[in-house]
């Protein structure tokens, strides 16, 4: 990859974007929100999308740009938190240092609240800890005592099972980041899973076509090929309401349906397999 081609306003939208990962812009509105220039915003939204950090989607005659939450993606959050992290006051950075340098243990724990929206060197540190496994709370108490002492700075632990998204993605994480970026990718989206599932489905599908090409339920097998596309389509554009008639309509009437016409002259199922295979890669090519 060119990384020469990400230029301020590249990375200042997904910076944004990453900051708000759970949901999703108007193009005109993320133009505001990141006052980048208009002509500079849409060769940057182009060259996201290209690269798949994004997903456009149409809204009626309103593009809509919504960052797509896959651990690669997210992950980049901690190269911008770590710009965050070392434009804090000194006052607050030396604590943090000691408190993290100081434990042992599996948990992931991400700074939030003042120190970070308004940072000053009088802030309290506010910490968010969670963890797969029991966290001993009282050593951790511990030390942080021993650390209020010596960095002169009050810190507050605040420790769940269940972290709220805003924090996850506002905060800064200090401490396991894979647990974090799992943990943010899993409450990120729930859709992006079930979207991830129908592919895998559609994936099943498309092989049982090709081991059934001389079979009698070839044409059985290929109506349910086309539905499961018909709802990985749907996934892929959010629409995961749909009945399965709406779902093929929808998916019908898509850039697609060039294919799909194809699909429908053709008489020989060897080609019939390898437009579905066609099909299939186009629609897995839009997730990854």
């Amino acid at each position: 990859m060119n990384t020469q081609k990400y230029q301020k306003s590249t990375l200042k939208i997904l910076d944004f974007l990453l900051r708000e990962a759970d949901k999703e812009f108007i193009i005109e509105d993320l133009i505001q929100a990141t006052r980048v220039g208009r002509s500079a915003a849409f060769l940057a939204l182009r060259q996201l999308d290209q690269d798949s950090f994004i997903r456009l989607s149409l809204n009626g005659k309103q593009k809509q740009v919504r960052l797509i939450p896959s651990r690669e993606n997210l992950s980049l959050k901690l190269f911008f938190d770590g710009f965050r992290f070392q434009s804090l006051p000194r006052e607050i950075k030396l604590p943090l240092a000691l408190f993290i340098s100081s434990i042992n243990l599996p948990a992931s724990i991400v700074l939030f609240g003042s120190s970070l929206a308004k940072p000053k060197p009088q802030s309290d540190l506010d910490m968010l800890i969670f963890s797969k496994e029991e966290v001993e709370k009282d050593a951790l108490k511990k030390v942080k005592e021993e650390m209020e002492r010596i960095g002169g700075k009050t810190i507050n632990l605040h420790f769940t099972s269940c972290p709220e998204i805003e924090i996850l993605l506002n905060g800064i994480c200090l401490h396991n980041y894979d647990f974090y970026l799992e943990t943010l990718e899993n409450r990120l989206d729930e859709n992006r899973r079930r979207t991830k599932e129908k592919m895998l489905q559609s994936a099943k599908w498309c092989s049982s076509l090709f081991h059934n090409l001389s079979e009698p339920d070839f044409a059985d097998i290929l109506g349910k090929v086309l539905t499961e596309f018909s709802f990985f389509y749907s996934f892929l554009h959010s629409r995961f309401g749909l009945s399965k008639e709406e779902a093929k309509t929808f998916f019908y009437s898509s850039q697609y349906k060039k294919d799909l016409k194809s699909l429908e002259k053709t008489k020989d199922n060897f080609k019939k397999f390898e437009i579905i295979k066609l099909i299939f890669q186009k629609l897995g090519e839009k997730f990854v």
